[in-house]
């Protein structure tokens, strides 16, 4: 699938983070939701874990960092 190290940032950059922007943060509560369910639902549970908060901090950041869009930094 990936040949590259350009086609691994290109489906990162256009494919993996905006669908975790637009399926994985919880709008209403805040944070992020810790797993998706087939239908880009968020699997619903009791709590959220502090490290997949902190995973989604630092990804963003770090591909605002790496020239991705300004929306990364948003996040």
């Amino acid at each position: 699938m990936f040949s590259t190290p350009d086609s691994i940032e290109s489906y990162l950059r256009d494919t993996l983070l905006p669908l975790w922007r637009d399926h994985g943060a919880d709008r209403k509560r805040g944070g992020y939701f810790d797993a998706l369910g087939p239908d880009l639902s968020p699997v619903a549970r009791d709590r959220k874990r502090l490290l997949v908060q902190c995973r989604q901090a630092y990804v963003y950041s770090h591909a605002h960092l790496m020239g991705f869009p300004a929306w990364a930094l948003d996040e």
